[in-house]
């Protein structure tokens, strides 16, 4: 007898076992993907820091940046000479974000980038999708960002 091919029967049965496999890894994929974003901001909340430091370490342009004790979009960041040079530091002309969920799945209520400023002491601190302690990136990652 000639082998004629696959029969429906075993087609099926192929399909269903790479769907199983497909549903098994689906959130080890998920979970990976969002590490991934979030490292990646990680990664930005530090290169903004010492982009920030570096350019407060000019006097000149030091001068035109502004303190704030309680945490300001990154992107209306003051001081236009503040502003373009931290800019121009980091090498590019917008900052944004990756992860657009924290820890909790819960979407963020603006995924971007906010900082605190202390200029008399150097002092900065950056969030992200949200402005308190929980959504903190830098200089430590507060719990709503990494578990």
């Amino acid at each position: 007898m000639k082998n004629k091919g696959l029969t429906v029967i075993e087609v099926m049965v192929v399909v269903v076992v790479i769907l199983a496999i497909g549903a098994l890894l689906f959130p080890v994929i998920v979970g990976y993907v969002n590490n991934c974003k979030m490292q990646a901001d990680m990664e930005t909340a530090s290169k903004i820091a010492t982009a920030m430091t570096n350019v407060l370490s000019e006097k000149k342009i030091s001068e035109n940046a502004v303190s704030h004790a309680t945490p300001q979009l990154v992107s209306n960041m003051d001081g236009s000479d503040f502003r373009k040079a931290v800019y121009e530091e980091l090498g590019i002309e917008e900052i944004k974000g990756y992860t657009k969920k924290n820890v909790d799945g819960e979407l963020l209520g603006v995924p971007e980038f906010y900082y605190t400023l202390n200029t008399t002491k150097v002092q900065i601190e950056i969030y992200y999708g949200g402005i308190t302690e929980e959504y903190k990136i830098y200089p430590k990652v507060g719990n709503k960002l990494v578990k």
